[in-house]
């Protein structure tokens, strides 16, 4: 993509380009030309045959009139409103954050109480935003309880877009939740501040001397001796649907005896990689200093087992 977007940047230095956020917005340049090129005909018409000159006036306003003219635009009746509870430096977020009317909901109801918001509405879906719809879908709390690092979250569970109830139970089960009553907009619930996740810098990248695949997507790193290892970390980019909910990550010494020395959801890690690097979306999973020459990561698709990497 960056190959064929990088020849045209020269653009950007002409007045009014970088104002089209999108290629369709080139429209607006043909209808100004075109109107640019009329106008020079109706002039040079005018000067020979006034006649027909105002014949094609009269003929161009009317279908302007034709094609401008709207029947009343059915509009929905705006959210209610609801006091939240009065909990100091707050986020909110609405659920499902992958219903449209919930989060247009949550954007309306964002300018009557000015609490920052999660959910958000255009025609463009950053990373995280993505990869918070999957995780809620997938039920993985570390999502939501990313967002109430350092600070608290308010949680809305939208009732009508919850039929069966499933994202009622998935918030009520999150641990230190706090519910909050009800309102027009559903179930209130509080996450309080936690404190911040601190990702340890990566040391020295360490290479690996072999991978091996193994049943039920396991994948093997052999280091080719013993070392300190304190981070695996591999980029997700656009693949955090096909990760796993829950990722492990075994080592050992001889290949034999394994022992576990991380276990999580993937939510938190995706999404604070997303929110650091849109592209690459790096995902790090920091080790108690482990002493190992093999590392088994599991469930591991095809396309992990070509990005993983291990630094001391």
């Amino acid at each position: 993509m960056q190959a064929l977007v990088r020849p045209y940047t020269w653009l950007t230095v002409l007045p009014g380009f970088s104002g089209l956020r999108a290629p369709s917005r080139f429209a607006m340049l043909a209808c100004l030309s075109l109107s640019v090129a009329a106008a020079l005909g109706v002039s040079r018409m005018r000067s020979r045959r006034r006649a027909l000159t105002a014949l094609l006036a009269v003929v161009a306003l009317a279908g302007l009139c034709l094609d401008g003219w709207t029947d009343p635009i059915p509009l929905r009746a705006p959210p209610g409103r609801f006091l939240l509870p009065d909990v100091r430096d707050a986020v909110v977020v609405e659920l499902p954050v992958d219903d449209s009317f919930v989060n247009t909901a949550a954007m309306y109801r964002a300018m009557l109480h000015g609490r920052p918001t999660l959910n958000g509405y255009s025609g463009h879906t950053p990373p995280h935003f993505r990869i918070l719809e999957s995780a809620v879908r997938r039920e993985d709390p570390s999502s939501l309880l990313f967002f109430a690092r350092g600070r608290p979250l308010i949680i809305v569970v939208n009732g009508q877009s919850d039929e069966n109830g499933d994202m009622l139970r998935f918030v009520s089960a999150l641990e230190g939740v706090e519910e909050h009553g009800s309102s027009t907009a559903g179930s209130i619930f509080v996450l309080r501040a936690r404190p911040k996740g601190q990702t340890a810098p990566a040391g020295a990248r360490l290479p690996i001397a072999a991978v091996t695949r193994q049943p039920r997507e396991h994948v093997v790193l052999d280091l080719g001796h013993s070392d300190i290892i304190r981070t695996v970390a591999f980029p997700v980019r656009w693949h955090y649907d096909e990760m796993g909910s829950r990722l492990a990550v075994e080592a050992s010494d001889d290949g034999t005896t394994w022992k576990t020395v991380w276990e999580d959801w993937t939510a938190a890690p995706a999404l604070a990689g997303a929110l650091e690097n849109q592209k690459e979306v790096p995902f790090r999973i920091t080790l108690p200093d482990v002493q190992a020459r093999y590392l088994r990561v599991h469930p591991a698709p095809p396309w992990l087992e070509r990005e993983l990497s291990v630094f001391r």
